[in-house]
């Protein structure tokens, strides 16, 4: 019950819902203690411990799974804020709809090796339970991201949001147009770009072509110019118009969403500094809290150590 409760309250707060709720006066210390030391029994046997999908997932239903990785930053001692790692795979019906996510973090660490450990560990056994499954990947264009993503998936998928706000970097350069006609020319190639076929290499001859008002062109203009770098390096990421089709999804939505609750809500609360360690015990502790199903099969394997 501590570390269900420390998973997602700080120890003050699971000290004085005790107290007041359940007639308990325990201390905050030995609230973090007890967790902590949860945390760490589940941490050791992370790589070895399996877990089966909710009981009302058929897994003939998923026609496919999206993979997502971002990192967000959070304090740590004594070196300031630094960048941990979430992680979803996520169980889709062939209409889009959204079954089940599995949540993976990790505190931040030099090169994310044992985050992309773990999360190829995950996405093994889902191979393995839906096996007629696509795989799919989404996240933004950061190059690690895709390094890792593209070893599993058939089609990677560009963050559509992150896209857009390049396109939005360019409206702000136009020359000779009010804020309306930017915002009428930035929702345009939007659309243009979600809905039209081959939308990338028009929408970045268009943006080469474009001159300011005394006639100069525009592609070296910085923002202009890392639009122009970022469609290029991400072009076969961006066939937008056919994922819809295929009814996949082409935004990061969940994975940011992850970061948020996963990380920011629990871990840079104000004041909080965390030692990495007990960042790594406290981030497996919610992910097992957070992701459906997980937490009392993971209290049934503890009962079953010696």
């Amino acid at each position: 019950m501590l570390s269900w409760k420390y998973a997602y309250l700080s120890g003050a707060t699971v000290a004085a819902d005790l107290c007041i709720n359940h007639q308990r006066s325990v201390s905050p210390t030995l609230v973090q203690n007890v967790s902590e030391q949860v945390g760490l029994l589940l941490s050791t046997h992370e790589s070895e411990w399996q877990y089966e999908l909710p009981a009302s997932i058929n897994t003939n239903d998923v026609a496919f799974i999206s993979i997502g990785r971002d990192g967000t930053c959070m304090p740590v001692l004594p070196k300031g804020w630094r960048e941990a790692m979430c992680g979803t795979i996520s169980l889709f019906k062939a209409d889009g709809t959204r079954l089940h996510t599995i949540y993976q973090a990790c505190a931040p660490e030099k090169g994310k090796e044992t985050f992309d450990f773990l999360m190829h560990t995950e996405i093994e056994a889902i191979k393995q339970k839906c096996p007629q499954a696509e795989l799919i990947g989404v996240a933004d264009g950061a190059r690690d991201n895709w390094t890792f993503i593209e070893k599993y998936v058939k089609y990677p998928i560009l963050d559509f949001f992150h896209a857009s706000t390049y396109l939005a970097k360019v409206a702000d350069v136009l020359p000779d147009k009010t804020k309306l006609q930017k915002k009428i020319w930035l929702d345009d190639k939007c659309h243009q770009l979600k809905h039209e076929k081959g939308a990338v290499k028009t929408i970045s001859k268009e943006i080469k072509e474009l001159k300011s008002k005394e006639g100069v062109c525009l592609k070296e203009n910085e923002q202009v110019r890392a639009t122009l770098t970022y469609f290029t390096n991400n072009s076969q990421r961006m066939d937008y118009k056919k994922y819809q089709k295929l009814k996949y999804p082409i935004g990061s939505g969940v994975t940011e969403a992850a970061c948020k609750i996963i990380v920011k809500q629990r871990l840079a609360q104000s004041g909080m500094r965390w030692l990495i360690n007990n960042a790594d015990n406290q981030l497996i502790a919610r992910t097992l809290a957070l992701t459906e199903g997980r937490w009392l099969q993971a209290w049934k394997n503890i009962s079953t150590l010696n």
